[in-house]
């Protein structure tokens, strides 16, 4: 398309075109059943990441929540912020590397199944 584009623009220093120009340029379309295996895959990948999105999403409205109950019960007496600090669990670091090689598999899965045509 570039070298369509550049035998018809007009113009030494403000390129342009015609409409009836761009009308007529010719595009490349993949066949329509190699167009839906790539909006398979497109939407695969979505799904995935939307999901994990999702989750993430819950989680941090669940801090949230947690959070405002906590102030709430240290501001009212409830909690003796001096003995939930014994109490408090370690923090680890998450590893979602397992999570991720698995989304990667689901990927290439519906990437093999989409053929190109010659």
């Amino acid at each position: 398309m570039i070298q369509q584009l550049e035998k018809i623009l007009i113009g030494s220093t403000f390129k342009r075109i015609n409409i009836s120009e761009i009308k007529s340029l010719l595009i490349i379309v993949p066949p329509r059943d190699e167009q839906d295996a790539i909006c398979k895959s497109i939407d695969l990948s979505l799904k995935v990441y939307n999901t994990a999105t999702s989750k993430l999403e819950r989680e941090i409205e669940l801090l949230r929540e947690y959070r405002t109950r906590l102030i709430a019960d240290v501001v009212t007496g409830k909690l003796d912020v001096r003995e939930a600090s014994k109490s408090l669990p370690e923090v680890h670091a998450l590893d979602n590397s397992e999570e991720i090689t698995d989304i990667d598999e689901e990927i290439e899965a519906v990437d093999d199944e989409i053929e190109v045509s010659p």
